[in-house]
C-alpha cells in the first residue's frame, strides 16, 4: 500500500485506538467498582468531559505522529527503493542508491548497488562478446553503406509499405526540396509516397511484386523544382522473402531531356530534307510516267535525279534512326520486351476495369518506353473511345520498328477524334499525368496513325516505336549466393493498427517549444519550435528548429529564461508558415513531448490560422515518468536527466530540450516494457491515469 494512503489511515487508526482504549477503560471500571464508586466515577467523567476529550485528541496526535514516523522511516523508503531499483538495474549510468536511514537501509542500498554493478558488468561482457561475434557482419554492413554513399546514383531502400529505411547522400540531394512551400524532406521513416506522386509509387510497388526479382520497374517522375528523375524499382531480396522491401535507384535525366533541343533541330532538318527528296523523286517519277516517249538522254537524266534523291533519302533516314536510338536512351525511358509490356497491360486492365484481348507475337522485340505514362495514356484513349466488344492489342516488327496495334470495333473513331484526345492530359480513376498524351508519344518518338477499312466495321490505331536492335532478352537467372542485410524496419508493418505497435518500433517526432510566457489563453505566443525524429527507437540526425516572429514583444522575465530577445526574432517567419513546415516534418509520426499539454495548447491555438491540424497521437514523457515512478519526487527534465544518467544539455532551448526528451524516451522504453507497457495503446492508457494528466493550460 502506498505511504500517502497509509498516513491517512494512520489518523483514523490512532483515533480508533484512543477511543477504544478510553471507552474500554471507563466501561471496565464501571463493571468492577461498587455502585457508589461507579456513580462517583460517572459524575467525575461528566464533569471532566472536555478535559478527557482534549486528552484523547492529544493521544490521537501522539499516536499519529508515531505512525507517520514509522511510515517515513520504513514504508516510504521501501516504496522509493521499488521505483529506483528498476532504473538502477536497467541504466548503468544511474546514480548509486542512497535511500532511507539506518544500518538496514544502508546495507540494502549497498547490496542493490553491488548487484546492479555486477549485472551491468555481465551485460557489458556479453555485449562485448556479441560485438566480437558480429564484427564481420558490421564490417559488411558498413562496407555496403560506404559503397552506397559513394554512388552518384540515388539509392533509397524501403519496406513493403514504402517507408524509408536507408538512403544515401545522392538521393537526399535529388529528393529534398527545402525551398519549396511546403518544403519536402527525405528521411528515415518517411514514405516514398510523399517523395513522388502516390499513384506512381503504388504502381511501382505493385508491379515489383508481380515481376521476377531481376526485372525492375521503371518510371519517369517530375520534381517540384522542374527536374525529371528516372527511377528504377526492384525487390530488396532476390530470394522473394515476404518481409523484404524495395530498392529505388534514382537518376537525374533533366540534362539529357533538356539537351535534346539541338538534336531535335537536326531531326527536324532531316525531316525537311526527307520531304524535299521525296518531292523531287515524286516530280521526276511523274514526268517519266506522263511522258513515256521522253528521249533517252533526258530519261537518263531523270533516272540520275531519282538515284541522287534516293541517296539523300537513305542518308537522312539513317540520321533520323540514330537520333531516335540516342534520344530513347537519353530520355529516361527503359528497355521493355514486348511480352513484358503486354503482361503489364493485362494487369493494369484489371485495375482500370477495362476488358481487352492480348495477342502475343511469336517474336519478343524490345523497345524504349516508360512503363507508367505509356500504359496510362493507352488506357485513357480506350476509356474515351466508343467501341463494342473487347479491343485487341498486339505487337509486330517492321524494319527496325515495333508497332503496337489497338484493334477495335467502332463506327465513330476518326483521325480527328484521336488527335483531339491526345492533346489532353490522361486521367483514369483519379490517376493523372501533368502533361498531355502527345508529350508521352513525343518522348517515346512514337508515330501514330489510324487504319480504317471502308468495308469493315473495325479500325486499328497503330503506334510505332523505334525498336532496340542490340538488346538480347534472356530468362533471368538468380545468383547462387545472395548477400543480404537485416533491417529492423522490414519487420515493422506500418499498415498495422498504430495503437497495437510496440513503442520501440514507432516512428515519432519529439518536440519542444519556447514561448513568450506561460499563459497561451491570455495572449502568449510561440517563439520557437525544435524537434528530432526517433525511428525504431533510434534518434535520427534529422531535426527541425525555427525561431518565430510572435507579433508581440517578449517580456523580460521570459527572456531571462530562454534567452530569445526581441532583436533575435526580427525578420523571422510568422507562426503560420512555421506550423505548416513543422506539420509536414512530423507528418505520419507520433508526437512526443515533456509536459505535452503545455506545448499542444500553443499548437492548438495557432493551427487554425496556419490551416493545419495536429491530429496524431501524443505521448507525454512527464506522464510516463509518474506512471513508472509514482513514489519518487520530481518529474521535470532537470530532475529526470540525472536520475536516468543523461547528460543535461542546453536547457530552455527548443531543440536542446527536444533532444533530451528523445534520450529520456529511449531510456524509458525498457522500463515501460518491464512494467507491461509495450504498445502505444498501453502507454496512452497508462498515461490517462496519471494525476498530471488533469493539467490544463
Amino acid at each position: 500500500m502506498r505511504s500517502d494512503v497509509l498516513k491517512k489511515l494512520a489518523v483514523l487508526i490512532s483515533f480508533l485506538l484512543v477511543f477504544l482504549a478510553g471507552s474500554s477503560l471507563i466501561f471496565t471500571l464501571h463493571l468492577l467498582l461498587e455502585d457508589e464508586l461507579s456513580k462517583a466515577l460517572r459524575q467525575i467523567t461528566s464533569q471532566l468531559f472536555w478535559v478527557l476529550l482534549l486528552g484523547g485528541i492529544l493521544s490521537t496526535g501522539v499516536l499519529t505522529f508515531f505512525f507517520h514516523w514509522l511510515i517515513d522511516r520504513y514504508a516510504a523508503p521501501v516504496e522509493q527503493l521499488s521505483d529506483q531499483v528498476s532504473i538502477q538495474f536497467l541504466n548503468p549510468d544511474a546514480h548509486p542508491l542512497s535511500i532511507g536511514k539506518g544500518d538496514v537501509f544502508s546495507k540494502l542500498n549497498t547490496s542493490i548497488n553491488t548487484a546492479a554493478s555486477e549485472l551491468h558488468q555481465q551485460r557489458t561482457a556479453m555485449q562485448h562478446e556479441l560485438n566480437r561475434l558480429s564484427s564481420r557482419l558490421i564490417s559488411e554492413r558498413d562496407t555496403l553503406a560506404a559503397v552506397i554513399e559513394q554512388l552518384q546514383q540515388g539509392v533509397v531502400i524501403t519496406n513493403q509499405e514504402g517507408s524509408i529505411l536507408l538512403y544515401n547522400s545522392a538521393s537526399s540531394t535529388l529528393l529534398s526540396f527545402p525551398d519549396q512551400d511546403p518544403p519536402v524532406y527525405l528521411g528515415l521513416g518517411r514514405s516514398m509516397h510523399s517523395m513522388f506522386k502516390s499513384a506512381l509509387v503504388n504502381f511501382a510497388l505493385d508491379e515489383s511484386k508481380n515481376r521476377p526479382a531481376s526485372d525492375p520497374v521503371h518510371f519517369l517522375a517530375d520534381t517540384p523544382d522542374g527536374r525529371f528523375l528516372k527511377v528504377k524499382v526492384l525487390p530488396a531480396s532476390l530470394t522473394g522473402l515476404t518481409d523484404s522491401g524495395f530498392i529505388f535507384f534514382i537518376e537525374d535525366v533533366s540534362a539529357q531531356l533538356k539537351g535534346k533541343n539541338q538534336q531535335q533541330l537536326h531531326a527536324e532538318e532531316s525531316i525537311r530534307l526527307l520531304r524535299d527528296a521525296i518531292a523531287g523523286v515524286r516530280m521526276t517519277t511523274e514526268n517519266l510516267l506522263d511522258y513515256p516517249l521522253t528521249p533517252e538522254p533526258q530519261r537518263q537524266q531523270f533516272l540520275e535525279i531519282i538515284a541522287q534523291e534516293a541517296e539523300k533519302l537513305e542518308r537522312n533516314v539513317t540520321n533520323l534512326q540514330h537520333y531516335f536510338e540516342s534520344d530513347a536512351k537519353d530520355s529516361g525511358l527503359s528497355i521493355i520486351p514486348a511480352h513484358s509490356f503486354l503482361e503489364l497491360l493485362s494487369r493494369l486492365a484489371l485495375r482500370y476495369e477495362i476488358e481487352i484481348e492480348i495477342n502475343k507475337p511469336d517474336e519478343n522485340p524490345a523497345f524504349f518506353a516508360d512503363a507508367y505514362s505509356l500504359p496510362l495514356s493507352l488506357f485513357f484513349l480506350l476509356s474515351k473511345l466508343n467501341y463494342s466488344g473487347h479491343p485487341q492489342i498486339s505487337f509486330k516488327v517492321n524494319q527496325g520498328y515495333v508497332i503496337l496495334s489497338l484493334r477495335m470495333m467502332s463506327s465513330d473513331t476518326s483521325h480527328s477524334r484521336i488527335e483531339a484526345l491526345i492533346s489532353n492530359s490522361p486521367m483514369i480513376q483519379g490517376i493523372a499525368l501533368p502533361y498531355p498524351v502527345s508529350d508521352v508519344f513525343n518522348r517515346h518518338n512514337a508515330t501514330w496513325w489510324l487504319d480504317e477499312a471502308l468495308e469493315s466495321e473495325f479500325c486499328e490505331l497503330q503506334i510505332m516505336f523505334p525498336a532496340d536492335k542490340e538488346i538480347h532478352i534472356e530468362k533471368p537467372t538468380h545468383p547462387e549466393k545472395v548477400t543480404a542485410f537485416d533491417f529492423d524496419l522490414f519487420r515493422v508493418k506500418v499498415s498495422d493498427e498504430l495503437s497495437a505497435m510496440k513503442l520501440k518500433n514507432l516512428t515519432a517526432t519529439v518536440f519542444d517549444t519556447e514561448t513568450t510566457g506561460l499563459y497561451p489563453s491570455d495572449g502568449d505566443r510561440l517563439l520557437s519550435i525544435g524537434a528530432v525524429r526517433v525511428v525504431n527507437g533510434k534518434i535520427q540526425q534529422q531535426s527541425f528548429h525555427q525561431l518565430i516572429d510572435p507579433d508581440r514583444s517578449i517580456p523580460k522575465a521570459s527572456i531571462e529564461i530562454h534567452g530569445i530577445t526581441n532583436e533575435m526574432i526580427v525578420g523571422k517567419p510568422k507562426v503560420e508558415k512555421v506550423l505548416r513546415d513543422f506539420h509536414l516534418f512530423c507528418d505520419g509520426t507520433l508526437l512526443i513531448a515533456h509536459n505535452a499539454a503545455f506545448d499542444m495548447r500553443f499548437l492548438e491555438l495557432e493551427q487554425k490560422r496556419a490551416g493545419v491540424v495536429f491530429s496524431q497521437p501524443i505521448l507525454d514523457t512527464l506522464l510516463l515518468s509518474t506512471v513508472l515512478h509514482p513514489h519518487l519526487e520530481g518529474h521535470s527534465l532537470d530532475v529526470l536527466m540525472p536520475r536516468y544518467g543523461i547528460e543535461t544539455g542546453k536547457r530552455h532551448d527548443a531543440l536542446g530540450d527536444a533532444m533530451m526528451t528523445a534520450l529520456l524516451f529511449q531510456k524509458m522504453i525498457p522500463l515501460l516494457e518491464q512494467a507491461g507497457i509495450i504498445t502505444l495503446e498501453d502507454a496512452l492508457s497508462a498515461a490517462k491515469d496519471s494525476l498530471y494528466a488533469k493539467l490544463k493550460y
